[in-house]
Formats: structure tokens, sequence, C-alpha cells
């Protein structure tokens, strides 16, 4: 299994993965879903231990961050109100 960053492109083994520093998101991304791509059994979304350090020391990227969460998150309801 590959653990693949949401945010950039580092991914990361079992082995290689600090799960201690690492947010495990899931098996499929409500953008991907949007876009109507299947969820890949060998693949689980994170966002990275170097993401989220680097979010922790600056606040203006972790800001820009969360709010796109909440636009996708938005655009995830409508395309679920729509079905």
């Amino acid at each position: 299994m590959i653990y693949r960053c949401r945010w950039c492109e580092h991914g990361y083994c079992e082995d290689c993965l600090d799960f201690d520093t690492a947010n495990l998101v899931g098996e499929m991304l409500p953008e991907l879903e949007m876009l109507g791509l299947a969820a890949v059994s060998q693949a689980w979304f994170i966002e990275c231990p170097s993401c989220v350090k680097h979010w922790e020391t600056n606040r203006e990227d972790a800001a820009t961050i969360e709010m796109e969460r909440g636009r996708i998150e938005e655009a995830y309801a409508r395309f679920n109100s729509s079905d």
C-alpha cells in the first residue's frame, strides 16, 4: 500500500510513514470522486508529515489549506445533493 499525500508529491510505504505525525485522510478524496475516479485499493490518502510540519510553522499556508478544505467540502456537498 502506498500512502499518498493529498497536498504534495510525497508518497510513503507502510514502513517509511511516520503515523504519529501524518494525518490519515481516507481511501478516496472527494475531489477525485467528483471527477468520476474510483478508489484504488493499493493507495490511501494522507496529509504527510512534511506538510503537517510546514503548516505548524507557517500559519498563512495552514489557513489557505483550511480554506481549500472548506471549498472542497462545500462542492462535495453540492455534488452529493444533485444525485
